[in-house]
């Protein structure tokens, strides 16, 4: 005799009530899960430095360099207007 497969076809209410439970618990698996990896991030000191010192310090030097770098090319900027003229003519054919 062949042993049952894992993915069988519930056939006994009881089969169905037992792949609810277990459904049921999945969530709270996943929100195990994500707590354990949580912690295990939190734990390491370069996570930590990474995750909060880092942005604190290169968004304000981010900031003064476009800001550098911005009004540097202002005079490089022509104020020159620009005339532009569309002619249509009126005898061409399709």
């Amino acid at each position: 005799m062949s042993e049952p497969d894992s993915d069988f076809m519930p056939t006994k209410p009881e089969d169905n009530a037992f792949r609810k439970r277990k459904r049921k618990r999945g969530g709270f698996r996943l929100f195990r899960l994500a707590l354990k990896e949580l912690r295990e991030t939190l734990r390491d000191r370069r996570t930590i430095v990474t995750l909060i010192l880092m942005p604190l310090l290169v968004y304000p030097v981010l900031s003064l360099v476009f800001k550098t770098f911005l009004l540097s090319n202002i005079g490089l900027v022509s104020t020159d207007k620009i005339t532009l003229r569309i002619g249509v003519d009126g005898n061409a054919s399709n």
